[in-house]
């Protein structure tokens, strides 16, 4: 996560509060989303897949 001046926010600055407030799942989605998107960006199409 970054900030609104782009430094980089651990995760433990913000998971806890993610968690008290009900948004892991959302949180969640969000990193497998965006893990898999990243995934197909970067290996072409029939590339055969690793550990993911």
């Amino acid at each position: 996560m970054q900030d609104e001046d782009g430094a980089l926010i651990p995760p433990m600055a913000f998971i806890p509060a993610a968690e008290r407030y009900g948004l892991m799942p959302q949180l969640d989605r969000w990193v497998i989303t965006t893990a898999f998107a990243q995934y197909e960006e970067r290996h072409a199409p029939g590339t055969r897949i690793g550990t993911v």
